[in-house]
């Protein structure tokens, strides 16, 4: 009769084991959840400079509209490279070539894939008198970089 209640018992609790896996997994998944949180951090950084380049743009329109020319920075009421920067923008730099190139700062264990990297948008007039701005990186992986640039 004892024999009987003891074997009609059941253990509630987790072995070891379980418990390892467990915390296998939970280990795996922020691993992955890390990784992919810290590529969206890089590209919010970047989407910093092509905001600070909005009103950067509108002028290099107007200034191309009147005159015929694209402006280089501190030309045509733009600013110098230097006057347009942001947390993990260095600066921004209008050139006479219709080129637009955003450098980055870059800080921090986050950043390091940016690192001084460069963004250009480049004007294209080839659109019946409008101005189409284009992105093109060289330095920075394209899997940082917004969709509209890679």
């Amino acid at each position: 009769m004892v024999n009987e209640i003891n074997s009609t018992r059941h253990n509630n609790g987790f072995t070891l084991i379980e418990l390892m896996i467990v915390v296998a997994i939970i280990g795996i998944l922020a691993s992955i959840a890390f990784n992919s949180y810290s590529n969206y951090i890089a590209r919010t950084q970047i989407a910093e400079g092509l905001t600070l380049t909005g009103r950067l743009k509108t002028a290099i329109t107007e200034c191309y509209s009147h005159s015929g020319l694209f402006p280089d920075s501190g030309e045509c009421g733009i600013p110098l490279a230097t006057s347009i920067s942001g947390k993990y923008v260095k600066q921004v730099l209008a050139s006479s070539a219709g080129r637009v190139v955003i450098t980055m700062k870059g800080s921090g264990s986050v950043s390091q894939h940016i690192t001084g990297g460069t963004l250009s948008l480049i004007a294209d007039t080839s659109f019946s008198g409008s101005i189409v701005w284009t992105c093109k990186s060289s330095s920075i992986p394209s899997k940082y970089l917004p969709g509209n640039c890679r």
